[in-house]
């Protein structure tokens, strides 16, 4: 440990049948810049928004009281984590989502340094489980585990999906101040529950109709495919061509991505074109016409068409949430 430093760190202590809760954050001194932004979006849901970068690598002890589930989205940064309590054990990597069932908890965390660690954090407590949850034999697991006052399984640990990855960004990167940005973070969070609570519920029952099985290859494959995809927006090869080039077969490729990414490889592109154009349509100072054109649409009209069936709003509508528009 000479070259790490070691501190104890109390993460995601929330009283419950409290208006606030208690979250203190000792990171060592020797950090290069430091972000920490919390939220309280109800009564049973909180947020916080990470964006560290250490000097030095850094081990530190945690001890959380979280009764519910935390959903954690790492954008970019990897770390580590082993339980003190139990046999589990955590390796994040960039744009990757784990989704943990926490009661009381302690362990040891360890970062590396130089590296930024952008993070977004929900804490989700019981009593929002309780009267959203659907009544089965998972939701029913899930109850009886949170007995175990040291109980910390993981329930989901992959990549993130390309919807939520979406509306993490969205919040992390947020320009709203004041009334607009609790609106806005509480619409997203929920949103994001949602999209992360259904795909929960869905996914054993999917597995059970897959049971192709995907080599270390294969999965590289299929994140590079997503690469390529989204490196040639505005002309990407025909999924023949895509199998093609990752050396993969056309039916492994579809399925692959179907598991990986909630979608096929078409729609997640669309989907990523249009979440795209959103985000320029309220943050840059391209008009309509070079959004357009930087997603790969020719004609406006083709454009302002798909954008408002996707979100309700034209284009040239949305833009005018700009201080200055076009």
């Amino acid at each position: 440990m000479s070259r790490n430093e070691c501190l104890h760190f109390n993460k995601f202590l929330y009283e419950q049948n409290n208006d606030s809760f208690n979250n203190t954050n000792n990171f060592p001194e020797n950090k290069k810049n430091k972000k920490i932004q919390e939220y309280k979006i109800d009564e049973n849901i909180f947020l916080i928004k990470n964006d560290i970068c250490l000097k030095n690598d850094v081990q530190m002890q945690t001890n959380s009281q979280v009764d519910g589930i935390l959903l954690t989205f790492m954008l970019t940064g990897n770390h580590t984590y082993k339980s003190l309590l139990t046999d589990y054990k955590l390796q994040t990597q960039d744009n990757t989502t784990n989704i943990s069932l926490i009661n009381k908890e302690e362990g040891i965390e360890n970062f590396q340094k130089e590296i930024d660690i952008k993070s977004l954090h929900i804490i989700v407590k019981k009593d929002f489980l309780i009267q959203n949850f659907p009544v089965n034999k998972k939701s029913d697991k899930i109850f009886k585990a949170l007995e175990n006052k040291n109980c910390h399984i993981s329930l989901k640990n992959r990549s993130t999906n390309f919807k939520t990855e979406f509306l993490v960004k969205e919040i992390y990167n947020s320009v709203f101040m004041g009334n607009l940005e609790k609106i806005s973070l509480h619409a997203k969070t929920l949103e994001i529950l949602y999209e992360e609570f259904t795909n929960l519920f869905q996914e054993k029952s999917s597995e059970k109709k897959n049971k192709i099985k995907f080599s270390d290859y294969d999965m590289n494959a299929i994140y590079l495919a997503k690469d390529i995809l989204i490196n040639n927006i505005k002309k990407p090869p025909s999924i023949l061509e895509l199998a093609k080039i990752v050396k993969l077969n056309e039916f492994k490729l579809k399925i692959g991505f179907k598991n990986v990414f909630n979608t096929s490889p078409y729609r997640y592109l669309h989907e990523y074109k249009m979440q795209k154009a959103k985000s320029l349509l309220k943050q840059s100072d391209m008009n309509v016409g070079e959004i357009s054109n930087e997603i790969g649409y020719k004609y406006i009209h083709s454009f302002s068409k798909v954008f408002s069936q996707r979100f309700g709003i034209l284009p040239k509508d949305l833009m005018k949430n700009r201080r200055y528009y076009y």
